[in-house]
């Protein structure tokens, strides 16, 4: 996701819609998860039998990806705020 605002040491940065969106990877290591299960939740939460609208979960959870150590391209997610509140509220 092109970013407006570059990503600060927190995972949180602007999109170009000025958007605050905060990333699924740092969000695993500031809460001390592994990734994967971040992952797994926000797959949980956005599915079909979420109960959360198509328009909410594409408005809020942004997949996206990035390079790990060895260079390989893996998923993440940018969540608005409300994203992240369903991921810990969840």
């Amino acid at each position: 996701m092109k970013q407006l605002i570059p990503m600060d040491n927190f995972g949180v940065f602007a999109d170009m819609k000025d958007t605050i969106r905060v990333n699924s990877l740092r969000v695993a290591e500031l809460f001390e998860k592994n990734h994967k299960h971040v992952l797994e939740s926000i797959n949980k939460i956005t599915g079909p039998k979420s109960g959360l609208s198509e328009d909410f979960r594409l408005r809020n959870f942004v997949e996206s990806s990035y390079k790990d150590s060895t260079g390989r391209k893996l998923p993440c997610y940018d969540m608005t705020r409300d994203g992240f509140t369903v991921l810990v509220m969840g």
